[in-house]
């Protein structure tokens, strides 16, 4: 039902008018965040990249009102600053990637379409990349240049674990909520992933494994090829329009991608899945009603 229902405002609101309600949803976070405490509305392992989300679409509005541009810099600072506050090592890294993505995305927008997907695909595979790097140095880095506690130590070392067990389901997987189930005790298809440190994981902190777990192999690959056609699109829309909110669709793409590597979201009604729903279905019949003319230039 949360599917249908963004489907249906993919279809009805245009790109200008999603941007404006994601800019309001994340304004509120980070009003409540400012008024309530960092963490009264998020975990801090979702708040950093919210806050990382918040300051991208702040900066974006500047440049579409710049009759307020000082205003909302000033909020894109405070934004920047519950980054740090909510001492996430994931939100950090993100936040550099998309201040990056912007500046990339300016480059890519005067090639043709096909070779500026193919450097989209370049920039998230080093942005992948930088967060294996971060994940694979985890100690040195998290604790001693981002000084975050290593909570999760160990969250590498049981995605083995989950890839055998997708291997006992690789076609249609365990259905929706069908592997985490620790209320069923012995019974619990989970009950074997466990961290060498002892942690007992609630989910993959892995978005596209619990995409896995979810609808197996065969399901995974048919997201990717779809998350794919959109990341297209989404270059397509950046190469024909010249409205600032135009990097939106790709700023969201490249956000979600990075996000799902260390936390989940993409197997479940979150944030990540309805931005999913949202950008697809927008991009998807932008791109039918050919709305940018030679669109597979």
């Amino acid at each position: 039902m949360t599917t249908t229902l963004f489907i249906y405002v993919g279809q009805q609101y245009s790109m200008r008018e999603i941007f404006n309600l994601l800019f309001w949803q994340y304004n509120f976070i980070l009003l409540f965040s400012v008024f309530f405490g960092s963490e009264s509305l998020l975990h801090k392992n979702y708040l950093g990249p919210a806050m990382g989300l918040s300051a991208i679409l702040l900066y974006l509005q500047s440049v579409r009102i710049p009759k307020y541009k000082w205003f909302f810099l000033g909020l894109t600072a405070v934004a920047v600053f519950y980054v740090q506050q909510a001492n996430s090592g994931m939100g950090k890294a993100l936040f550099v990637i998309l201040i990056a993505l912007l500046g990339f995305l300016r480059f890519i927008k005067r090639l043709p379409p096909r070779l500026a997907f193919a450097a989209m695909g370049m920039f998230l595979a080093i942005g992948i990349s930088l967060v294996i790097l971060i994940t694979e140095n985890a100690e040195y880095i998290i604790v001693e240049k981002l000084d975050k506690d290593m909570t999760l130590t160990g969250r590498t070392l049981f995605w083995p674990l989950i890839v055998d067990a997708i291997n006992r389901q690789p076609v249609l997987g365990y259905g929706y909520g069908g592997f985490w189930q620790p209320w069923r005790g012995a019974e619990n298809p989970a009950l074997p992933i466990v961290s060498p440190s002892g942690y007992v994981p609630p989910h993959s902190h892995n978005g596209f494994l619990d995409m896995g777990i979810t609808v197996g192999w065969l399901g995974l690959a048919l997201f990717i090829v779809s998350l794919l056609m959109s990341i297209y699109y989404g270059v397509l829309y950046l190469t024909r329009s010249n409205e600032p909110e135009a990097v939106v669709p790709l700023v969201i793409f490249t956000w979600l991608v990075i996000s799902n590597y260390t936390e989940t979201g993409l197997a479940s009604i979150s944030s990540s899945w309805i931005f999913y729903v949202l950008m697809t279905t927008r991009l998807t019949l932008d791109t039918t009603e050919n709305k940018f003319g030679d669109r597979f230039a």
